[in-house]
């Protein structure tokens, strides 16, 4: 066994960069929700996929506690929150893997017909991409192109949070919010995407 597997059963990895992490987030009535997130990079921070920004305010109030620690949070009905579990993930691959991404950025769209910008199926990963690399000018017509078609509703929901995070980064939060709201109007939205999005915009 590792040093690291045994760092984690004895419950001494601290939440950090680069770790799992699983909470349960207790209201105010005292009844808990698990919910489960890598902290990455925050411009690697995709919510809908379980990945959630070193920046963002639930990962700063759990930042540097162990399993057992219970944090004050408050979001909506949230009051604090119990960390469960905690343990290393792998880190970014090494080298310059935004210039890799750009340049496949660059090649998918210069192959790419005119035609095929306007299907989901190649609009909606470079956008994707693009918002994952922090490149937001270029993210973002490219989202909202993608919304015009004919998206699943888990893609829109993606596309919308997408938005709102490039709206609330700008200054924009009328935008950000309208964003938020069209995106919790998305039926079978994930709970726990649900709760998130509800903190943003009440946080704001």
């Amino acid at each position: 066994m590792s040093c690291a597997d045994e760092a984690e059963r004895a419950g001494e990895v601290p939440v950090a960069l680069h770790t799992h992490v699983e909470v349960e987030l207790v209201d105010e009535s005292g009844d808990t929700e698990r919910l489960a997130f890598d902290l990455v990079a925050d411009a690697q921070a995709d919510f809908a996929r379980g990945l959630l920004a070193i920046g963002a305010p639930l990962a700063r109030a759990i930042l540097g506690h162990k399993v057992g620690d219970e944090v004050s949070y408050r979001a909506g009905d949230i009051v604090r929150v119990r960390i469960v579990r905690v343990s290393p993930v792998a880190a970014a691959p090494p080298g310059d893997t935004a210039a890799q991404r750009e340049a496949i950025i660059k090649q998918a769209v210069a192959r790419a017909e005119p035609e095929t910008l306007d299907m989901p199926e190649v609009v909606f990963p470079l956008a994707v991409c693009l918002h994952s690399m922090g490149d937001h000018a270029r993210a973002e017509p490219l989202l909202v192109r993608a919304l015009a078609s004919d998206l699943t509703p888990e893609m829109r929901a993606s596309a919308l949070i997408r938005l709102g995070e490039i709206c609330a980064k700008g200054g924009r939060g009328r935008e950000a919010d309208q964003h938020y709201e069209r995106a919790l109007s998305i039926p079978g939205i994930d709970p726990t995407v649900r709760r998130e999005l509800e903190r943003r915009r009440q946080s704001r």
